[in-house]
């Protein structure tokens, strides 16, 4: 997966070379069996779909990340992953706050204390059918925001509960799964789903 880069607009005179070059991306890494999925966030998901449209390179799709969507400003992660939903192979589950100030960065939080609406996000993923591999992709400037995770653990529990119930997993409260931190518990969770999923197909 990767950022394809800022994509330019149809009409843009940098849009025909530069899906040229993705469309040579596409076509490397097929012929060596490997499928290349887009990071969500750096454009909207209209743009991003029209792109993946105009390509029509079955192996280029994409890794959906709902934080982008929201730190870059790029609109709502929800209605995004309805427009991408055929194409999304991969998800980061993370959580953003939008800026207040047009054209600089929101900031990511702890899951579940932004504005992704990780339970709306996770029944939208299984409301569009997507059977994607789900992994957590926080990043913290220090060791605090971690703490100040851990110190919620109430609210990770009952967010837990959730994917767990969304997943048909009731029995996971293991003492090596409990001894792990929020963020690995829920990619575990998501993973599990996913994997359940595939197996039902």
């Amino acid at each position: 997966m990767l950022h394809a880069g800022f994509l330019p607009e149809p009409g843009d005179p940098a849009r025909k070379p530069f899906l040229d070059t993705l469309g040579t991306v596409s076509a490397l890494a097929k012929a060596k069996g490997i499928t290349v999925a887009f990071e969500t966030g750096q454009e909207t998901a209209d743009l991003l779909r029209q792109t993946l449209d105009d390509l029509k390179c079955d192996n280029l799709k994409v890794n959906f990340d709902p934080a982008n969507v929201i730190l870059y400003d790029m609109g709502d992660p929800l209605r995004a992953v309805e427009i991408l939903g055929p194409d999304i192979r991969s998800v980061h589950v993370k959580d953003a706050i939008r800026t207040k100030v047009p054209g600089t960065w929101g900031e990511e939080v702890p899951l579940g204390q932004g504005q992704v609406n990780i339970k709306a996000f996770v029944h939208t993923l299984k409301k569009v059918g997507i059977q994607a591999l789900c992994a957590s992709s926080a990043r913290w400037a220090s060791g605090a925001a971690p703490r100040r995770h851990c110190a919620r653990r109430s609210r990770a529990a009952r967010l837990l509960a959730l994917i767990g119930s969304i997943a048909g997993i009731d029995k996971f409260h293991r003492p090596f799964f409990k001894a792990l931190d929020f963020s690995s518990q829920l990619g575990i969770l998501l993973f599990l789903n996913s994997a359940r999923l595939e197996m039902r197909r």
